[in-house]
């Protein structure tokens, strides 16, 4: 019995693992300013996600939340509207699954 709940964990481990790789690979990221308007969405993170977001918060307008997609083909129009944006080609999505919002802290919806 051992030998087997050892063998299931390695492989619930794994799909987990393989998961959480698609996710971060089909990620749209939607920002919205503070009047609710789309002022960023790509594929491409709008700030250095390598650093927890709440000290990447300040590179975003305040007032404004981001919205993480774990699909990135719905979204066809790129948005690159905050101050200091690169242009940056992909295709993103507008599915809402996880909401920030972003002020002098950062609070899960």
């Amino acid at each position: 019995m051992t030998g087997t709940s050892y063998s299931f964990k390695s492989s619930a481990l794994a799909v987990l693992a393989l998961t959480a790789s698609a996710w971060a690979q089909a990620v749209c990221y939607t920002v919205y300013d503070a009047k609710n308007e789309v002022i960023y969405r790509s594929a491409e993170p709008p700030v250095d996600m390598s650093k927890p977001l709440h000290q990447t918060a300040g590179e975003l307008p305040s007032g404004s939340r981001v919205v993480f997609t774990p699909n990135n083909t719905v979204c066809v129009t790129e948005v690159h509207s905050l101050p200091g944006a690169k242009k940056l080609t992909s295709s993103s999505a507008n599915m809402v699954t996880d909401q920030l919002k972003l002020g002098s802290m950062i609070f899960a919806q």
